[in-house]
């Protein structure tokens, strides 16, 4: 029997904040929660940046291809009214 003598906390137990206790697999729950988080985090970001990009590129795509089309237009006009004044219709 030992008087005054401070034991040990239990096996797996260390103590944090006092007088709280919390095993070793806790602890290691809660940073893997962390860092997951984090990483999802830090994922949904990146992907997000890169679909802005694809998008802000595609929409410069579809800006070309519309211009494209109203100039085919203007000149498919052009040729036909050339064409009726050639022809005298």
């Amino acid at each position: 029997m030992t008087h005054g003598v401070r034991q040990a906390p239990a096996e797996g137990l260390r103590p944090l904040w006092g007088r709280c206790a919390m095993t070793d697999t806790v602890l290691v729950a809660l940073l893997s929660l962390a860092g997951t988080a984090i990483g999802s985090i830090l994922g949904i970001l990146a992907n997000n940046r890169l679909v802005a990009f694809r998008l802000e590129q595609l929409e410069k795509r579809v800006e070309k291809h519309n211009n494209l089309v109203e100039r085919v237009a203007i000149l498919e006009r052009e040729v036909f009214l050339q064409q009726r004044r050639e022809t005298g219709s």
